[in-house]
């Protein structure tokens, strides 16, 4: 690996940090990359589809642009594009009352995270204005995902460029297909409804 790529800067840090297991630190760093792009791409394409499905979203956010923000976050509430995680024990446990072992795998289902109406009343809704709007599916601690706000902004700037140029949300139900994947709810859009 070249000195100056990216993932050899990663695992320098790392290293330097005190984490010294290159391979986990290269592996987490590639699908880190992976599922980043896919799922980025999904929570704009989910954004236009919910601005095209709710037009006071999309008049509010046509009168004042900085709501795009906002559309993006409801959309990681109602629509979150990443659906599930795995997750590796490292030692022997109970999960769930399930005795698992070292090494096992533990799916982690984050679709519906959002719509827990504890942390998110009226979570059914759509809506741009929410106060108080709690976002789960990026995780917490040292798992979080560490590209929560930079995805946010991505999509946001997207979203605003694509709105910009002015085109038509109306018919993209018209050409929809959703990317095979068991971890991320993409939107396709194309004539051929495979993107």
């Amino acid at each position: 690996m070249a000195g100056d790529a990216l993932l050899a800067i990663v695992a320098r840090q790392f290293t330097a940090a005190g984490h010294g297991m290159i391979e986990p630190i290269i592996a987490n760093g590639i699908g880190f990359m992976t599922q980043a792009y896919e799922a980025t791409a999904a929570l704009t394409g989910s954004t236009l589809l919910a601005l095209a499905d709710h037009a006071d979203a999309r008049a509010a956010v046509q009168r004042d642009p900085a709501l795009i923000d906002a559309a993006v976050a409801e959309v990681l509430l109602i629509d979150p594009p990443t659906h599930s995680t795995r997750r590796f024990l490292a030692h022997d446990a109970v999960v769930a009352g399930q005795a698992m072992r070292a090494g096992d795998t533990v799916l982690v289902l984050l679709a519906a995270a959002g719509r827990d109406p504890a942390a998110n009343p009226d979570c059914d809704r759509f809506n741009i204005l929410r106060q108080d709007r709690r976002i789960l599916n990026f995780g917490a601690g040292v798992h979080a995902c560490p590209a929560d706000r930079l995805a946010s902004r991505i999509a946001s700037c997207a979203v605003a460029h694509l709105l910009g140029m002015g085109g038509d949300l109306g018919g993209l139900r018209d050409s929809l297909s959703y990317m095979p994947s068991v971890a991320v709810r993409a939107p396709l859009f194309g004539s051929d409804g495979k993107g």
